[in-house]
């Protein structure tokens, strides 16, 4: 922001982030209390994974991927969208993998993670690409499978 203010606090930027340097009260019990060194939380929201494609279409044999995977709220939206699969498939892929191995028209170079390289990928691979992002991958279904 151009004035450096944090929103809706006056503070700046760098106040706003910084430890929170407060006077150790006594306890009841007369010994000091710790100091309170920061108040930053860290915000649990995913992580990146990696998973390789192992399915039959053979330009894609041996794809892999690495992704972020989608939150819950995220999964929700995205089976209650309407929107025919591939097009709700292609935005979430495009959206949640951060990268991959699939060669470019080249066959040089790693190919662009956009909507048009991602439009051009099989329905099984996408298929298995949303799986893993939503959360059902592979693994997941293999271990479900023994309950």
């Amino acid at each position: 922001m151009a004035d450096d203010k944090a929103p809706g606090d006056g503070a700046t930027a760098a106040e706003a982030v910084a430890p929170v340097k407060a006077k150790a009260a006594p306890s009841a019990n007369g010994k000091p209390r710790p100091k309170l060194v920061s108040c930053r939380i860290p915000i649990r929201d995913g992580f990146t994974q990696t998973d390789t494609y192992k399915g039959a279409a053979s330009r894609y044999h041996g794809v892999a991927i690495s992704y972020r995977p989608a939150l819950q709220q995220q999964v929700a939206d995205y089976l209650d969208d309407p929107r025919p699969f591939l097009v709700k498939a292609r935005e979430i892929v495009e959206r949640h993998v951060t990268g991959w191995n699939i060669p470019d028209d080249t066959g040089e170079n790693v190919a662009k993670i956009d909507a048009a390289t991602v439009k051009e990928i099989v329905y099984p691979v996408i298929s298995w690409m949303v799986d893993c992002i939503t959360g059902y991958a592979p693994v997941v279904e293999a271990d479900d499978a023994k309950n």
